[in-house]
């Protein structure tokens, strides 16, 4: 889907919030009407879907940013505790080899 938004409001009340977006190009506009028929949902149930998905993906996207330096922090600690720790790659490589 290609097209600019060029306006968007978004209102906000105690639990949910109202977005009205503007000039959706038509090609657009009937790429997700048909998305909407195809799953047997309403123009905005479809559109909702779309929105709750992306934002989840970004939701999870963001968890990973944080989780990956606390991650890397723990292999460092692990890899002090256990300097002489085995490589799993080579360990692997040559679990396979020797089949």
């Amino acid at each position: 889907m290609t097209g600019q938004l060029q306006n968007a409001t978004i209102v906000v009340a105690d639990t949910m919030a109202n977005l009205s977006v503007r000039d959706i190009p038509k090609r657009v506009h009937e790429v997700l009407r048909k998305c909407a028929k195809k799953h047997h949902r309403s123009l905005n149930g479809e559109i909702l879907e779309i929105l709750t998905y992306h934002a989840e993906l970004e939701r999870r996207r963001q968890g990973l940013k944080r989780l990956i330096p606390q991650l890397r922090r723990m292999r460092e600690r692990l890899a002090r505790k256990y300097p002489n720790a085995p490589d799993s790659v080579q360990l692997i490589r040559e679990d396979r080899d020797s089949r």
